[in-house]
């Protein structure tokens, strides 16, 4: 969360949690001399149609030299490439990959739905469990390859996290009780690595969620949101963020809030903006936004205020 604050209408704004801790996942003990990190790219507008061929990488996510691949260590990165959420592109990008690769010692899904194409493109190839899969989010295809051996691990954020304490921190602020924000303006939610060790009681926990017996991540509070509305606009329409409304949900459920979890269907800033002025008309007494353009929606959330 950056920058909370209330304006004169009494709207709470402020960016909010979409922050996680950097991602660690260790190969250990793999002998990995390439690897290709894989996943859906949201850029519209000029350039945009300029993207490299299947499994050709793309220039414009590299280093300084803005070229791959790029070599750290014993690794060497052979690109990033983007299928603008289309399944169908995905799998296509691992099959021209191992073709043009064969030597690739490592595949990394960078969104939820990725790992999953990657797997079913190394099954179609006769590739499955000869190179490994890191995966991203909690994905039922991806938890399923942890278990089966087939997928090394995944990172996962907390959205039900999010959630929550979006709910929780806009109920507070709309009752004039202070938030716990460091002095650099960022609450960051830890993410967790899932590996075969702990992938069946992480399974077990969103199965909880699901049902709606997701964890009170604040039991002891006495936080009354009775009357209040407050609203919690994702930047897609995404399953990730279903498991962010159960967040919203459970947290209205403690605190006697009301929440709406607005999804912006095109995934585009018009979209938010046009459910922040929705919200203001309404006279909500707040909202919580994961800004799909970050650098260029603050003076916009601002405004809210």
């Amino acid at each position: 969360m950056k920058n909370p604050s209330v304006g004169p209408s009494g709207h709470a704004s402020g960016l909010w949690p979409a922050a996680v801790s950097p991602s660690s996942l260790r190969l250990a003990g793999a002998a990995l001399a390439l690897l290709l990190l894989v996943g859906c790219s949201r850029e519209r507008g000029p350039g945009a149609g300029n993207a490299p061929a299947a499994g050709e990488p793309s220039p414009s996510a590299g280093a300084d030299s803005g070229q791959f691949p790029l070599t750290a260590g014993k690794f060497t990165v052979l690109g990033i490439l983007t299928d603008n959420q289309d399944n169908a592109k995905s799998k296509e990008n691992v099959e021209t990959t191992i073709l043009r690769h064969p030597d690739v010692g490592c595949l990394v899904g960078l969104w939820s739905a990725n790992t999953p194409m990657i797997l079913a493109a190394l099954r179609s190839s006769g590739n499955l469990g000869k190179i490994k899969v890191v995966g991203f989010d909690e994905h039922a295809e991806t938890l399923q390859g942890i278990r089966d051996g087939m997928v090394h691990g995944t990172i996962v954020q907390q959205p039900y996290e999010f959630g929550y304490r979006s709910v929780q921190w806009l109920t507070q602020i709309a009752r004039g009780e202070p938030v716990d924000v460091p002095p650099s303006g960022l609450v960051f939610i830890p993410h967790k690595t899932i590996r075969g060790d702990n992938v069946q009681q992480f399974g077990d926990d969103l199965d909880a969620i699901r049902a709606g017996n997701g964890p009170l991540l604040d039991p002891d509070s006495k936080l009354d949101g009775k009357g209040l509305k407050v609203a919690y606009i994702t930047n897609s329409v995404d399953p990730f963020w279903v498991w962010a409304e159960y967040g919203c949900r459970r947290a209205a459920g403690q605190f006697g809030t009301d929440v709406a979890v607005q999804m912006p269907s095109s995934g585009l800033v018009e979209d938010q903006k046009r459910f922040l002025e929705t919200n203001i008309a309404a006279k909500l007494d707040g909202t919580a936004i994961s800004p799909i353009d970050p650098a260029n929606q603050v003076q916009m959330i601002d405004a809210a205020a």
